[in-house]
């Protein structure tokens, strides 16, 4: 084992001259916490006095790790129904360096650690079909990476306490150009990481060169030099006294995913989300400080959560994905709900292949899955599936070199929000769920969905996927007008001229094959929902009575109450699908984008006489 103690303090020569904390300044910084809002009062905030590479750095680890495995009932981990990862890094013993090789599990359950890290594109060691013969019998520890090394130097020092043996690494306990095996495996991820005694994470690697012990990331230009003259009135003292302070901003980790997202690479890429959200327990290496995560805590070496714990256990993205599946029967609306917080968290994120989108999804997908979602439809859930057809890029993504989507590996039908490319957050249009609902009404139906899976997977990559919908439809060409595009109608059954429709862009428009023709392209705007702005409120003695989102079924309604003699100060939004024709195919469409319209334009059309005329049948792919 000689080889690997000197790996612990050659690799930060390698790497980078290990730098002391900012010795200049005390250790313990006066700061004013951020939260909660309206704090008067400081504190004293401890920062790290060792680096990551350190014995006292495996003891914060240590005991981090057993006062979870005796005390949090809800991280016990369960292995009775669940399926280990096919293969399994043995770590022996060696006179210079850990003896490593690949083995099968052979269906049997042992105990594991689990990395989570940035791959390299084209330098990370992977396991193909021609090396697997190699890799059972051994792995050579010159060729592994400082992340692949730092994570096993790891779990050695762990094991004195632990005993735990094995490790799972995904480019090497998975033949990456075996496409079955590739399937299987990803398929399984979500009991992999659930299952793993533990996720050691490179949160703050950026690849594979940086590794685990890089010196930590505290810059100066956090650190304040305060002088303080004015006199302390509590200890009621006259005079005035000069006192130097240096007050140190505190680490960004005082938000669910804020101190996670601010300066760590990993948290961009898609794939790690769920591997943090599927763990049982994650410890991260961020830039700053480790963090450690399960299903019922959240520690630092800083103590910031520790002072801020039921807050913080509350805002967690961990802790409510847990409560999340834990929980199967929330309703369709707020399953819907908690689903799009993780969907629009994850959008947001990167993959290196755009096919890879779904597959990195699936493990979380697979155990949200639920009767009252229904189907899983590439990303979307086949119940309550008209009122979250309403999503949309976030404002001007299409403008800023994002891909045609019809040029772009094929990997969701259009109207998922998983079609749109790789870091292109989305976002809902929710409904109001307060007592001061806005009133909302679907006035489209799914007539039927379904997406074709490319393997035996439901959960992973689609070949195709189509949906049936049945409403009122209107024919609009696009203008550019002022460097944003508006949607005309051709025939508007209520108006003479011409009247804007505000819409907001999936892609650039006007790139690739199927590019739309300003002023000439013939498009459709399908209705989906109509919803109600409104502060109506009718005062009986102390008590206002307050429409909910049930009680206007039609606008006939709104007037009744109007003339009832409520207060009125309402606005109407009309919620649309703009779609485009498919070249050859008879009424089938292609979602482009996603139409806001104010104004009652549309009343008249839904509630005259003979409205039924507007409506029309739709597949949309």
């Amino acid at each position: 084992m000689r080889r690997l103690l000197s790996h612990l303090t050659a690799s930060q020569a390698v790497r980078k001259q290990h730098k002391k904390l900012e010795p200049e300044y005390p250790v313990g910084a006066i700061y004013t916490p951020p939260l909660p809002l309206g704090s008067s009062y400081g504190e004293v905030h401890e920062y790290p006095k060792y680096s990551f590479d350190s014995t006292e750095c495996i003891a914060v680890i240590t005991s981090w790790l057993q006062s979870c495995m005796r005390n949090h009932a809800a991280c016990s981990i369960e292995t009775e129904h669940q399926s280990p990862p096919r293969r399994l890094i043995s770590i022996g013993d060696g006179d210079e360096e850990p003896l490593l090789r690949l083995i099968e599990t052979e269906g049997k359950h042992m105990p594991y650690y689990a990395l989570s890290h940035c791959w390299d594109k084209n330098a990370t060691l992977k396991t193909t079909t021609k090396s697997l013969k190699e890799r059972r019998q051994d792995i050579a520890w010159s060729k592994l990476s400082y992340t692949f090394r730092d994570f096993l130097t790891i779990a050695v020092r762990l094991r004195t306490t632990f005993g735990t043996c094995h490790v799972w690494i995904d480019s090497l306990c998975i033949v990456q150009d075996d496409r079955e095996d590739w399937l299987r495996e990803t398929a399984n991820m979500d009991s992999i990481y659930a299952n793993a005694d533990l996720v050691i994470a490179a949160t703050g690697a950026i690849d594979g060169k940086a590794g685990f012990f890089q010196p930590r990331s505290l810059p100066q230009s956090q650190i304040k030099h305060v002088i303080c003259r004015e006199s302390v009135s509590h200890l009621m003292t006259s005079d005035a006294y000069a006192h130097d302070l240096f007050k140190r901003e505190p680490i960004q980790n005082t938000s669910s995913i804020g101190w996670a997202m601010h300066d760590n690479p990993l948290f961009l890429r898609a794939w790690c989300l769920q591997e943090r959200l599927l763990a049982t327990r994650v410890l991260h290496f961020t830039r700053g400080e480790m963090v450690f995560e399960c299903r019922s805590d959240v520690r630092c070496e800083c103590n910031a959560f520790e002072r801020r714990r039921d807050w913080l256990l509350d805002a967690n993205e961990k802790v409510d994905f847990d409560h999340f599946i834990t929980h199967k029967s929330l309703g369709t609306a707020r399953s819907w709900d908690n689903w799009w917080y993780f969907v629009e968290s994850f959008s947001r994120r990167y993959v290196t292949e755009p096919t890879d989108r779904l597959p990195a999804l699936a493990g979380a997908a697979r155990r949200v899955a639920r009767e009252e979602l229904g189907t899983y439809l590439a990303g979307m859930w086949r119940q309550g599936l008209e009122s979250n057809l309403i999503w949309e890029a976030a404002h001007g993504s299409y403008r800023h070199g994002v891909q045609s989507r019809q040029e772009a590996p094929y990997v969701a039908p259009s109207w998922s929000w998983a079609s749109m490319a790789p870091g292109i957050a989305v976002s809902r249009r929710q409904p109001y769920s307060s007592k001061r609902a806005y009133p909302r009404k679907i006035v489209a139906k799914v007539l039927d969905a379904a997406c074709t899976p490319s393997s035996w997977d439901p959960y992973g990559q689609v070949s195709a996927g189509f949906l049936l919908i049945h409403g009122y439809t209107i024919d609009v060409v696009l203008k550019r007008e002022d460097g944003r595009f508006n949607a005309y109608q051709k025939r508007w059954p209520s108006h003479q001229h011409d009247y804007p429709l505000d819409i907001t862009p999936d892609t650039d428009l006007e790139l690739g094959a199927n590019r739309v023709v300003m002023g000439k392209t013939a498009l459709k705007c399908l209705l989906v929902l109509w919803e109600m702005e409104t502060h109506h409120y009718r005062d009986h003695g102390e008590e206002s009575v307050i429409p909910t989102a049930y009680e206007f079924e039609t606008l006939a309604q709104r007037r009744a109450w109007q003339e009832a003699g409520a207060d009125d100060c309402t606005a109407y939004y009309y919620w649309a699908l703009l779609l485009q024709p498919v070249k050859g195919q008879e009424r089938t469409y292609r979602r482009i984008a996603v139409s806001r319209i104010t104004g009652e334009t549309w009343a008249p059309l839904i509630e005259q006489d003979g409205s039924e005329q507007y409506m029309e049948t739709l597949r949309i792919v």
